[in-house]
């Protein structure tokens, strides 16, 4: 008889024990939290196993709940690369390195902006943003990927002002650093 009295306390405990941390969970608002997680761990296993338009559908379904998480946008910027999906993914590579070059996170906005323009030139940044990697690609003492960063901006705003420095600054990379 003791055994029963002891195993229903043991249940009745535990139970009360979930339901109250379901109710306080409830209250302080992790169950959207949770949901929000687990949307971000299903797009990461979606892209591990080479799902990438599944991949791409739930980064954006989780950046619709976390809408200013940069690791999440880079995340869908990749998947939607490998969908194919130029335009979209170069979008958001853009916001990506525009926010970082705003909180002056200059080296991992470069980093950002060498996966950008892997395949896609750089057409996807306008001409002051793009030399603007270039100066600081230049600045670190990059000067392959800063000569790459102005030969692309020639070739993609030859009759900008920007476009025209960066012929000047091909040239003067070619004769004293390269």
């Amino acid at each position: 008889m003791v055994g029963e009295t002891g195993a229903n306390i043991s249940f009745g405990a535990h139970f009360g024990g979930f339901a109250l941390g379901l109710l306080l969970a409830l209250l302080m608002g992790e169950l959207e939290a949770g949901r929000t997680e687990a949307v971000a761990a299903r797009a990461g296993r979606y892209f591990r196993d080479g799902y990438f338009h599944a991949a791409a559908g739930s980064w954006t379904e989780y950046l619709s709940r976390v809408p200013h998480d940069l690791e999440g946008r880079l995340e869908l910027a990749r998947a939607q690369k490998l969908c194919r999906q130029v335009g979209e993914s170069l979008e958001n590579f853009r916001r990506v390195y525009l926010t970082l070059i705003g909180e002056r996170r200059v080296s991992a906005a470069l980093e950002v902006f060498d996966e950008a323009c892997r395949g896609n030139g750089g057409h996807w940044l306008a001409p002051r943003d793009l030399a603007r990697a270039a100066y600081y690609k230049e600045r670190q003492l990059d000067y392959r990927g800063a000569l790459n960063a102005y030969r692309m901006l020639y070739e993609a705003y030859g009759g900008h002002p920007e476009g025209q420095r960066a012929l000047v600054r091909v040239i003067v990379l070619y004769h004293g650093k390269v």
